[in-house]
């Protein structure tokens, strides 16, 4: 059963329940219980620590490679072929720039060699996997009885906090989608505009030379995501 599914549960929201949204200080309800913080943790899993186990060991299988043109500098595979501008080749990477590539070996993956990534996972990783596990099934369970020890421990505690109501606040349902949904705030100097959790006010709010930071930030932050994408192009 969910925590909030609870007869416990239900008598604490009675009791600390408010009239009002503690952020916005809204009176149109409904409200709800804001709880400030969830933990999300994922169960240990066993297969995760036999793939560490085996990279420890030096049981991991070395995957095949394939042959790539890449820089004379860097050695990534992420070129661009020019047709007027000399010299021919540049690099995403490095931005050097080159008349001839050298060849590179890279191992396969999804996005270089998907069929033959997979047809290597499935008769060489996997068994190799399976293989180790029967191998060092001593080993494994040493790994992982602890971690699933330590997280059964973690659930209980964050259990009982969850219950208890500490760490929560009486929010409007806008506020608290806004917070839970979108990771934003309402800006604590104007109470109008929200804005997301790493900044201390809304962009309308801050000084000049912050806004100027912050519009700095997203353009190069957008930069990054341009080049992250013509890498993916390149390795294509």
């Amino acid at each position: 059963m969910k925590p909030w599914a609870t007869k416990e549960w239900r008598k604490m929201r009675e009791r600390r329940i408010g009239e009002r949204c503690e952020q916005c200080d809204s009176t149109d309800g409904p409200f709800v219980i804001q709880h400030f913080s969830h933990d999300y943790s994922e169960p240990p899993s066993k297969d995760v620590i036999v793939w560490d186990l085996m990279r420890e060991y030096g049981s991991y299988p070395r995957r095949p490679t394939v042959q790539r043109l890449g820089c004379p500098q860097c050695n990534r595979c992420s070129l661009t072929e020019r047709k007027k501008l000399e010299p021919k080749w540049r690099c995403i990477g490095c931005h050097h720039e080159f008349d001839e590539p050298v060849t590179v070996a890279i191992p396969i993956n999804n996005r270089t060699e998907k069929g033959a990534f997979e047809n290597w996972k499935k008769k060489v990783l996997y068994p190799a996997h399976d293989d180790f596990l029967v191998a060092h099934q001593d080993l494994v369970e040493q790994h992982y009885r602890p971690a699933t020890d330590a997280y059964d421990k973690e659930q209980k505690a964050s259990y009982h906090k969850y219950i208890s109501g500490d760490g929560t606040a009486t929010f409007c349902k806008k506020c608290a989608f806004l917070w839970d949904k979108k990771e934003m705030m309402l800006c604590g100097k104007c109470k109008k505009n929200y804005h997301p959790f790493k900044y201390d006010r809304c962009f309308n709010c801050l000084p000049r030379r912050r806004k100027t930071e912050v519009k700095e930030q997203q353009q190069f932050e957008e930069e990054i995501m341009r080049r992250g994408r013509a890498l993916e192009q390149a390795y294509e």
